[in-house]
């Protein structure tokens, strides 16, 4: 597949993903933020929600290899936050790095659904 074309495809995945993970969630809890991450120093995340009280940041790739997760790494050390996730075509989650999970989309509507509030 051309790179144009994989970009295309690419875009489109991350915004079906966004729509589907702000749907879900405000389900769940209608008062949920959404966020895009980005530094002046270029460190970019696709979403950052705030949820129950806490920020949850996801980046967003197609395909099934573990990515690059500097950017998201260190956008959790920035927010003070334990667990970032990776969306991807997996149907399962992996620990792909200290506190970064990968995972698919269902996978990860199931894990925000469950996830506890902040007290």
């Amino acid at each position: 597949m051309p790179a144009r074309r994989r970009r295309k495809a690419g875009g489109s995945f991350e915004t079906f993903c966004i729509e589907q993970i702000l749907l879900h969630v405000r389900l769940t809890d209608p008062t949920t933020e959404a966020y895009f991450y980005r530094t002046h120093g270029g460190v970019e995340v696709d979403l950052v929600l705030r949820l129950r009280g806490r920020l949850v940041p996801i980046e967003i790739k197609l395909g099934t290899s573990p990515p690059d997760t500097t950017s998201l790494e260190r956008c959790c050390r920035y927010l003070d936050v334990t667990r970032g996730y990776v969306v991807n075509l997996r149907h399962d989650v992996t620990e792909i790095r200290r506190g970064i999970l990968m995972t698919g989309l269902r996978e990860l509507l199931e894990e925000l659904r469950l996830s506890p509030p902040i007290p």
